[in-house]
């Protein structure tokens, strides 16, 4: 009697090939949240510097940072998508903005006139 030998893959295989997708696609997803987050920061940062400079030229132009209750961003400023800045507090010699991500809200930066480099520290 000739025996037949059966093809295929055996169980052992089968999950040695499963654990290794699952470990890539969990490196991926790590690697992907944090793509997301620096470049969030980096989109956040951008438009402080934009915000910022509006203000500079606020000031050249009218002797001071606008002022008001609240505060609000001089008609020159051209917001960016994917960020929200706020003019939190201001005086005629001082400025406080705040940055969100909207696409990863937990990025939130803050920058002054005093700090031209946008930090998680919030103004005071």
């Amino acid at each position: 009697m000739k025996l037949r030998r059966l093809r295929g893959f055996t169980v052992v295989e089968l999950i040695v090939v499963v654990v290794i997708i699952v470990g890539l696609a969990t490196i991926t997803i790590f690697a992907i949240g944090s793509w997301r987050t620096r470049t969030a920061k980096t989109e956040v940062t951008h438009a402080l510097s934009s915000a910022a400079t509006a203000l500079k030229n606020h000031k050249i132009f009218n002797n001071g940072y606008p002022t008001g209750s609240p505060p609000t961003m001089p008609s020159s400023y051209d917001p960016a998508q994917g960020v929200t800045i706020t003019y939190v507090s201001g005086t005629a010699s001082t400025y406080c903005l705040r940055g969100n991500s909207l696409l990863v809200p937990s990025v939130v930066l803050y920058m002054t006139q005093a700090i031209s480099t946008p930090t998680a520290t919030a103004c005071t």
